[in-house]
C-alpha cells in the first residue's frame, strides 16, 4: 500500500519495517529565529535516495479520547512492537539531539551547551508505560483540522463527528520529525487517514427473515408427507 504525493508513490510501512530502519534528520528550520522542527527521513536498503515521508499503518487501536482544542487523539494499543518502536525512536532522537547540540542549538547570546541530562529532561514522550495487567499502552497523536479523511469499513466517507471514544480504528500516521516547543522536544506524529471499523447491523424495522430457511423446512415437510403416504400405500397392498 502507498500514498501518491507530488508524483512520488510513498510506501506505507508496518511497524516491524520501521524497527529495522535508521531514521535521519534534516537541520532544524527556524520560525521567528526560534527552532521549530527537524524533519525526519529514511533510506531504504542503503539507498542514496532518501525517502522524505514516513507513513505507517496501525490496525485495531482504540480511540480513548478526542481533544479538539489541541487537535489531538489519544489511543490505546496492545501492539508490543509499536511500544518498542516508540522506545527505540526516543533513544535515537535523544542521541541525535545530543550529537547535534552544538550546531542545532547555536546561540550567539548564550554560549552554554546543552548537557545530555538537559536533553533527557526536556524530551517528552508521546506514550505511557506498558501496562502489564491490561497488556496495553496509551499514546497520542495530532491531526490537522478538516484534513483527515475518515471512512468506515465499507469505504463510505464519514464526518469527524462520527468518531467516538472506544471506537476500533485503523489509522495511517506520518512521522514528521522532532518538534521544538519552547524548551521541550517531542516526536511529532500526524494522523493522515482513519478507518472506523464498524459491524454491519440489521434494521429490524424491516423484514429480515431468511426465506430460504422456510423453503427448506417446507421441502422437508413435503418429503416427510410423501414418505408417510408411501408407507400407508404399502401397508394397504
Amino acid at each position: 500500500m502507498s500514498i501518491i504525493s507530488n508524483n512520488y508513490q510513498a510506501p506505507i510501512y508496518k511497524v516491524n519495517d520501521l524497527l529495522n530502519m535508521k531514521i535521519f534528520y534534516r537541520k532544524p528550520n527556524l520560525y521567528n529565529k526560534t527552532l521549530e522542527l527537524t524533519k525526519a527521513y529514511i533510506r531504504e536498503n542503503d539507498s542514496n535516495i532518501p525517502n522524505e515521508t514516513i507513513y505507517f499503518q496501525l490496525s485495531n487501536i482504540l480511540l480513548k479520547n478526542i481533544d479538539e482544542e489541541k487537535s489531538m487523539l489519544l489511543f490505546e494499543s496492545n501492539d508490543k512492537e509499536l511500544f518498542e518502536f516508540f522506545k527505540s525512536l526516543d533513544k535515537c532522537n535523544i542521541t541525535t539531539l545530543y550529537n547535534k547540540r552544538e550546531t542545532w542549538f547555536e546561540d550567539e547570546e548564550d554560549n552554554d551547551v546543552l548537557e545530555f541530562e538537559d536533553i533527557v529532561e526536556s524530551y517528552k514522550k508521546i506514550y505511557r508505560n506498558w501496562d502489564d495487567e491490561s497488556q496495553t499502552f496509551i499514546f497520542k497523536s495530532f491531526y490537522n483540522s478538516n484534513e483527515v479523511p475518515i471512512f468506515n469499513s465499507f469505504r463510505t466517507r464519514l464526518e469527524f463527528e462520527n468518531l467516538n471514544e472506544n471506537d476500533d480504528l485503523c489509522v495511517i500516521f506520518e512521522y514528521i520529525g522532532i518538534r521544538f516547543d519552547e524548551d521541550d522536544f517531542f516526536p511529532l506524529f500526524l494522523i493522515k487517514q482513519i478507518k472506523l471499523t464498524e459491524q454491519r447491523t440489521l434494521n429490524f424495522d424491516d423484514y429480515q427473515f431468511n426465506e430460504s430457511d422456510f423453503d427448506e423446512e417446507e421441502n422437508d415437510e413435503d418429503e416427510e408427507n410423501e414418505q408417510e403416504q408411501e408407507q400407508e400405500e404399502t401397508k394397504e397392498e
